[in-house]
């Protein structure tokens, strides 16, 4: 099973679960899985696991791949943390959840860090990540992605989008693009920043290309 199938199945899992509003799109959680497996990621933390979709999702991708990723999570809604033990299976013996941030306890640093909610935490990050690490914010989250980038002066950053529009199977209009995510290189290497550019001039293409198709 690819990163392809692994997102697909994920999200047609999702969503169709209570409280599936708010989960990833189909196509962030195929961008998220990208960069795991490029980066051969083994130390995740994710900010606001919600109901467990891009946990799952990442999880999955671990066991049919026979990695082993230590995956550390945080949540606090209480909905949420009822339904986790259901929605995540098999999975959720495997990972740790703590409330916020600012009890996470880990000796690791994370090669990356997935901000899918709030947490006025964020700022203490810093701390948390490797010295290559990325930050992937799912969805759009301004105002966290202007205090991450603040802590991280250095860093580069990209958009990574779509234009497919939504599946008709998930809990958001297929009349909408699905959403994507952002990436911040916290301490970009010259790979990464290869890797930066081209998300950019491609993310730009694409800008081009809904705005072309909307006018005709």
């Amino acid at each position: 099973m690819n990163n392809q199938n692994v997102a697909v199945t994920t999200y047609k899992y999702f969503s169709g679960l209570d409280g599936n509003q708010y989960i990833a799109t189909e196509f962030a959680l195929k961008a998220i899985l990208n960069v795991v497996e490029k980066y051969k990621a083994k130390n995740i933390l994710e900010l606001g696991v919600g109901i467990g979709c891009i946990t799952f999702c990442i999880m999955k991708f671990s066991s049919v791949n026979n990695s082993k990723i230590n995956y550390i999570g945080t949540e606090s809604n209480e909905f949420c943390l009822k339904v986790l033990p259901n929605y995540l299976k098999e999975y959720y013996n495997k990972i740790q959840i703590f409330p916020q941030l600012k009890d996470v306890s880990s000796n690791e640093k994370f090669d990356i860090i997935i901000v899918d909610g709030k947490d006025e935490n964020v700022i203490k990050i810093e701390s948390f990540i490797a010295n290559k690490g990325i930050i992937i914010i799912e969805g759009d989250r301004i105002e966290q992605l202007n205090t991450i980038r603040s802590i991280f002066p250095n860093s580069l950053y990209a958009r990574i989008i779509t234009n497919s529009m939504n599946p008709k199977y998930g809990p958001v209009s297929p009349a909408h693009y699905s959403g994507g995510v952002q990436l911040i290189y916290i301490n970009p290497s010259f790979n990464q920043k290869l890797e930066c550019w081209f998300y950019k001039f491609r993310t730009a293409l694409y800008y081009k290309i809904r705005t072309f198709k909307e006018n005709f």
